[in-house]
């Protein structure tokens, strides 16, 4: 009988197969209490993530793993919205200040 030799890449692409198995794996089972209890205290402080948390959570009893991490990215992304609305509107708030009455009279 003759012994099955692997090289470096075969090794490779064999660690990576039963990595990428694993990984699927983890994501199909149902997320734990503390993950959409994190999620939740992430969406409290905005009406929309929370009303999204909420309704997503209502419209499926046990969530997955992969299913939580959307929606964790999705409450991150209406957060980031938020946020950076706030910071634009200050910093056209703060360049209409800086700038005086003299600026750009000379166009008028």
């Amino acid at each position: 009988m003759k012994r099955l030799r692997l090289g470096y890449t075969e090794v490779f692409f064999v660690v990576l197969i039963v990595t990428t198995a694993l990984a699927r794996l983890i994501d199909a089972w149902p997320a734990s209490t503390h993950e959409i209890d994190a999620l939740k205290a992430l969406a409290a402080t905005n009406g929309a993530a929370r009303s999204f948390v909420a309704s997503s959570l209502s419209a499926d009893d046990s969530p997955t793993t992969k299913q939580v991490r959307q929606w964790r990215a999705r409450v991150e992304a209406i957060e980031g919205t938020r946020v950076r609305g706030v910071v634009n509107a200050s910093s056209r708030w703060a360049r209409g200040v800086a700038q005086g009455p003299e600026t750009g009279a000379q166009f008028r």
